[in-house]
């Protein structure tokens, strides 16, 4: 039965850039004893187990690892498999079945944004696994992630070179681009202000719509998410 209360809160992927970041976050108001971190490697999250983090072994490749890692837990955060297309939905289908043996209440699951519409190739796989998640006898958050903004740190130094951020978009004149006024030598302050960002006109705590499946009771919120923004509601592991 879950515990309402105090649930116990499990991130898989934990020693990942989204995963420690999560797990960092909820340390500054959950008590590490109800924190679970999952990776393949007990020793690349050494320093949570320090810090009273319980740290379990699941490997979404392997489902004997997957239902005794979530034994116990109330609320899950499923980090999408990294660099793993054409697999990610087997090995997340592992986990959400595993995930409903064990009697986890809710799942939130990091998707991508206008998963059920979108043409991007990345996007089929989030797309299935969101259509498991509407099967299964589980309560599910769907986080319609944008680009995360660390993908861009790769491309940093062509971008302040060139003083133009390159990208594709759609019905804007071929010759558009973002980028900052001319200046002789560009400060701190003017990379960080002087450049505009366009983000979705939503709030983070409300949800874009929910799903009902007829069988089941459980409900399934989506939940768009802004370019610049990483930011899980609270209430999505606490209540």
């Amino acid at each position: 039965m879950s515990n309402t209360k105090h649930p116990q809160i499990l991130v898989t992927g934990a020693n990942g850039q989204l995963g420690r970041l999560v797990i960092n976050k909820l340390l500054e108001t959950v008590p590490a004893d109800r924190l679970t971190a999952t990776v393949r490697n007990p020793d690349s999250v050494s320093d949570f187990a320090a810090r009273g983090v319980n740290v379990r072994v699941a490997d979404y490749d392997r489902r004997d690892t997957l239902q005794a890692a979530f034994a116990g837990i109330d609320r899950m955060l499923l980090v999408s498999s990294p660099n793993n297309m054409g697999a990610r939905t087997s090995q997340q289908k592992n986990v959400i079945e595993a995930a409903v043996r064990a009697g986890v209440s809710r799942l939130v699951y990091t998707s991508i944004l206008h998963a059920d519409t979108s043409g991007l190739k990345l996007a089929e796989e989030h797309r299935e696994t969101e259509a498991l998640l509407v099967d299964a006898d589980i309560e599910a958050v769907l986080l319609r992630n944008g680009w995360y903004a660390e993908n861009l740190t790769s491309t940093i130094e062509s971008t302040l070179a060139s003083d133009a951020r390159y990208g594709s978009a759609r019905n804007v004149q071929p010759h558009a681009r973002t980028t900052r006024p001319p200046c002789s030598s560009p400060t701190d302050q003017d990379r960080s202000t002087s450049w505009p960002v366009t983000t979705l006109s939503r709030s983070p705590t409300t949800p874009m719509k929910s799903l009902v499946n007829p069988d089941r009771k459980s409900t399934i919120s989506i939940y768009p998410r802004q370019i610049r923004l990483l930011y899980f509601p609270s209430f999505s592991f606490r209540t």
